[in-house]
């Protein structure tokens, strides 16, 4: 059994761009089937987070913790709430997004909604919620939540293993969100 050595290798610029590159492929794919179900929802949302990650360098807890107030259409950035202890009260950073992330949040959005329609009252305030019925600590969750921040690690993990399944070309990238959104020291 190998041991990880941290820190863990990170992902260069150009490969970066391959990734995302795929990401707005696969989900302007899903979103031109309009009536689509969960599953096309499913590549919309993990593009738009994955990207969020990658552009303005947030972890998965800062990516699940982004309200939709948090998101300034305007001003075409994002407000994280950064906390990288995890054991203090953190700040707020406002992140710009480029044109590609925004674009994404934008398709995203309507597959938000229709998600939240299914929900019998109430407001949910973050950005990207769960698209099924889920259980957290034996407790059955619907569909519409805000989406744990081990769900952020775990959406992408799995897009990185169905991309190992696609062949060789694919096998290079992590399936730790932490090696996408670092940036290369040096």
């Amino acid at each position: 059994m190998s041991v990880a050595r941290y820190p863990l290798p990170v992902v260069p610029p150009t490969r970066r761009l391959q990734v995302v590159r795929r990401l707005v492929a696969e989900a302007a794919a899903a979103d031109a089937c309009r009536h689509g179900g969960w599953r096309e929802s499913l590549l919309v949302r993990n593009a738009a987070m994955v990207t969020l990650a990658i552009t303005a360098g947030a972890r998965s807890g800062e990516v699940s913790a982004i309200d939709l107030a948090d998101w300034r259409r305007r001003r075409s950035a994002v407000v994280l709430r950064r906390d990288p202890a995890g054991r203090g009260p953190g700040f707020q950073e406002e992140q710009p997004l480029d044109d590609t992330t925004a674009a994404l949040l934008r398709m995203w959005l309507p597959h938000r909604a229709r998600v939240l329609a299914t929900l019998d009252g109430g407001h949910v305030p973050a950005l990207f919620v769960s698209l099924r019925p889920n259980s957290r600590a034996g407790v059955l969750w619907p569909a519409g939540m805000r989406l744990h921040r081990y769900g952020v690690r775990d959406a992408w993990r799995r897009t990185a293993l169905r991309w190992h399944t696609d062949g060789e070309q694919w096998n290079w990238v992590p399936t730790r969100l932490e090696q996408l959104r670092r940036p290369e020291q040096g």
